[in-house]
């Protein structure tokens, strides 16, 4: 990976800082975003100093802000001329319900029209850079999630909140997003693949109850397990060329039939569009 560029977001913790730390171990320059810049600073020192690659950089980014990942999205531009690899890595399992600061369903925002807007914003630098990759983190609870795709958008707190189905629903967007995206990549020489990384012990329960989080802990495999497939679907020679493919781990497999349906794959790019407040000129790009 020497002289490649790979921006990945949710780095500071977790699946993706192993993934970061390995790929900077390959030699790649790798850019990542934070909430908290004290604490993205730090752990980009610890990052450097793990790798021994000073070529690891942080840059502000709170994925719950349309206006916040806009601004990350201009400080990468404004850093590097190529961009080889866009891991859209981060995400959020709530137990309460919660808004984005554009007024829209906290998961939902942040796994699904976060990736789908920071996406946009780079894709002419990755098009430019090709070959290049996208990887996108879904999960295999994307079996059991559900997209209505006219009802996205309306927040409202009124009921019991399910963050599992919630998490479950966006996951199922995001391997949606890979599939259409790698439809309307064809040619271009930038690939787009989903992956399941597998039940991992990380803080992606954080926000979750006593029981969730004691299932992530006795059954979760190490951070180090979870980047594995990540990284390979980043780094390796043998897939190059590679896209519109769902991996469970290192291997491609078939995912639920509603992962695989293009015309709600089609409908839900139309509708986060809508959503992501992206304009015309950004649309078309």
């Amino acid at each position: 990976m020497k002289g490649k560029t790979v921006v990945i977001t949710g780095a500071t913790s977790g699946i993706g800082r192993a993934t970061a730390l390995a790929l900077a171990k390959q030699g790649a320059r790798v850019i990542f975003n934070t909430r908290d810049l004290i604490r993205g600073e730090a752990v980009c020192e610890a990052l450097q100093n793990e790798s021994g690659n000073p070529e690891v950089e942080v840059y502000p980014g709170d994925l719950a802000s349309f206006t916040s990942i806009r601004e990350f999205a201009q400080d990468v531009l404004a850093a590097t001329d190529r961009i080889d690899v866009l891991i859209n890595n981060a995400g959020v399992w709530m137990t309460e319900f919660k808004t984005s600061e554009e007024g829209y369903e906290y998961t939902l925002a942040v796994n699904h029209l976060a990736p789908f807007l920071l996406t946009h914003l780079l894709l002419d630098r990755l098009k430019a850079s090709a070959p290049a990759r996208i990887v996108n983190l879904s999960s295999a609870l994307h079996t059991r999630g559900q997209v209505v795709v006219d009802e996205l958008g309306e927040a409202s707190g009124e009921g019991k909140f399910d963050g599992m189905q919630l998490y479950s629903d966006t996951k199922l967007m995001n391997a949606l997003f890979s599939l259409e995206l790698s439809r309307q990549l064809e040619g271009t020489g930038v690939t787009s693949n989903a992956v399941h990384p597998g039940l991992i012990s990380t803080n992606l329960a954080r926000d979750t109850n006593a029981l969730m989080k004691g299932i992530f802990r006795m059954i979760g495999k190490k951070t180090r397990s979870g980047a594995e497939p990540i990284v390979h679907l980043a780094s390796s020679p043998e897939l190059e060329g590679v896209s519109g493919v769902y991996f469970d781990r290192l291997k491609p497999r078939k995912p639920a039939s509603a992962a695989r349906d293009t015309d709600l794959a089609q409908a839900l790019w139309a509708k986060s569009l809508e959503l992501s407040l992206l304009s015309e000129r950004e649309r078309e790009e």
